[in-house]
């Protein structure tokens, strides 16, 4: 099916460029600004129209791939699972999840006192433990 839009030449001129840079380097296969929209709005088919939608940068997404550890953020749900995990506590079989809130103020100790927010959750959990021991007991 072809369809006929019409759009700004600022939105076509920059897809023109991402055309003329993927040419630019060489790639196997070159594209046209139209192959460019096409391929873009392909990616976004399954996306409501009224959904928000957040877009996060190349380098943003490297941060947050090193921040969070495990390689590649392949998809909303893999960040989304990346980021509980990180704000929780699992000792065990059971977990402590941690509000944003929480998070915050492990995050606010652990760089007063120069520490991980990692080495400040094992602080506490050392804490725990003791405290647990001297309770059944």
């Amino acid at each position: 099916m072809r369809v006929s839009l019409q759009m700004p030449d600022e939105v076509y001129d920059a897809y023109a460029r991402q055309a003329a840079t993927l040419a630019s380097r060489g790639s196997q296969r070159s594209a046209s600004p139209e192959d460019m929209m096409t391929a873009q709005l392909a990616r976004f088919a399954k996306v409501a129209p009224m959904d928000r939608i957040i877009v996060v940068d190349s380098a943003s997404r490297e941060a947050l791939e090193a921040l969070l550890s495990g390689g590649n953020i392949t998809s909303g749900q893999d960040l989304l699972s990346r980021v509980k995990h990180l704000a929780s506590l699992e000792i065990g079989n059971i977990r402590v999840e941690f509000t944003d809130r929480q998070f915050e103020s492990i995050k606010n100790y652990a760089s007063r006192n120069r520490i991980t927010p990692e080495d400040a959750a094992r602080g506490v959990v050392k804490g725990m433990q003791d405290n647990f021991f001297d309770i059944v007991g």
